[in-house]
């Protein structure tokens, strides 16, 4: 996810309950600038510990995982198969 899909989640979730953006930078000790640049995807870089107070007072959750492999292309099972069939000549089968 990149930063500026985590800042519309922000804004959505500070919205629905009904936040300024104000109050939500005061909450979460940021400055109501960095929220506002946050919300509107014009946020290069923003520290873990803000962002993690941020998501606290809304009452998110912040979550790692591993991201879903893709669906291999056609050249990717072709390269693949390819690529078996080589090794198996190689072993003489």
């Amino acid at each position: 996810m990149l930063l500026w899909q985590v800042g519309e989640i922000i804004r959505m979730a500070r919205r629905e309950r009904k936040l300024s953006q104000q109050e939500l930078a005061r909450r979460a000790g940021v400055s109501r600038s960095t929220l506002s640049d946050l919300e509107r995807g014009r946020c290069i870089e923003l520290g873990w510990m803000k962002l993690e107070r941020l998501v606290l007072h809304l009452g998110l959750e912040l979550q790692i995982v591993r991201p879903v492999r893709h669906r291999p292309t056609l050249d990717e099972l072709r390269l693949e198969n390819e690529a078996e069939e080589r090794k198996l000549s190689n072993l003489g089968v």
